[in-house]
């Protein structure tokens, strides 16, 4: 790939990796189910309906989530969409439940799904109840990912380094 440079060394930020990855993945599944299933021009959809699994799942703690759960948050259309999505596979040790190809995966795509939102929106996702001046550790990953999305002069960016360095600076530490 065009990411791997001769030196054997990956070229581009994660963000860019990660995208680059995920549009990988969902071009190969639109060649592979062409004339079975049509996920022709639908990457944008996919992603999208992929953030939303993923921040569920954040939200909820879980590395996968039943079937019949699945269905609470999709409409059918949009599961079967989902099923054909090599990045979100049926989880081999769990009857009926689905899970992210890799754990950094689904932190990633929450992180997406997180930037589309406000300062104070994301808090209520990332901290304790009600004072909202903790981070919820299980969080971490997850905001790491976000603040690589971010660009610096984002309101969401400086919203939630101003808070970091109120409220967690030790989180700002860890941060890699």
């Amino acid at each position: 790939s065009e990411t791997y440079n001769k030196d054997g060394k990956l070229s581009g930020n994660r963000t860019e990796i990660f995208d680059l990855f995920l549009l990988s993945r969902i071009e190969t599944d639109i060649a592979h189910f062409k004339g079975s299933y049509e996920l022709e021009n639908k990457s944008q959809e996919i992603l999208t309906l992929l953030e939303r699994v993923a921040l569920c799942m954040e939200t909820l703690t879980k590395n996968s989530i039943k079937e019949i759960d699945l269905i609470q948050i999709l409409n059918t259309n949009e599961f079967d969409m989902l099923k054909h999505c090599t990045a979100f596979k049926k989880w081999d040790g769990g009857e009926g439940a689905w899970q992210f190809e890799h754990k950094n995966i689904q932190e990633y795509l929450a992180a997406k799904a997180l930037s589309k939102f406000p300062c104070d929106k994301v808090l209520q996702f990332l901290t304790f109840e009600p004072e909202y001046k903790k981070l919820i550790p299980s969080w971490l990953n997850t905001l790491t990912f976000l603040f690589n999305i971010l660009n610096t002069k984002d309101d969401l960016f400086t919203g939630l380094l101003s808070w970091l360095l109120e409220q967690e600076l030790e989180v700002v530490v860890k941060f890699e």
